[in-house]
């Protein structure tokens, strides 16, 4: 008669497999960490412009000596400007500054203070 032989098939132990499947997923995760972040970290264009119209607007004011509430549009902008005098200092204003878009979301905003007397 013949001899039965018997294969072993080698595979992966089951402890092999989920270590593998562990560091698949450790990997798999930061990746998608890193895109998603760098997704949000980005600045538009838009903001980026955005920013600097506040920054000249605000300069405007200081040049002009304007310190009074106003709300005026630029491109495709709207700036609101608060102006208050600073708590506990009448020889400075505090000005607020803010910035948005045509839908009203607010994209950046910006204090500044500035001597009364100026």
């Amino acid at each position: 008669m013949g001899r039965l032989t018997v294969y072993r098939l080698k595979a992966a132990t089951l402890l092999e497999t989920l270590v593998s499947l562990v560091i698949l997923l450790a990997v798999t995760g930061v990746t998608v960490i890193i895109l998603t972040g760098t997704g949000r970290a980005g600045v538009s264009m838009q903001q980026m412009r955005a920013e600097q119209i506040l920054l000249h607007y605000a300069d405007m004011t200081r040049e002009q000596k304007s310190f009074y509430d106003a709300a005026d549009r630029y491109d495709e902008f709207n700036v609101k400007k608060e102006v208050h005098p600073f708590p506990g200092r009448d020889s400075l204003w505090q000005m607020h500054f803010y910035i948005y878009d045509r839908q009203m979301k607010l994209l950046d905003d910006w204090e500044l203070l500035a001597p009364a007397n100026e």
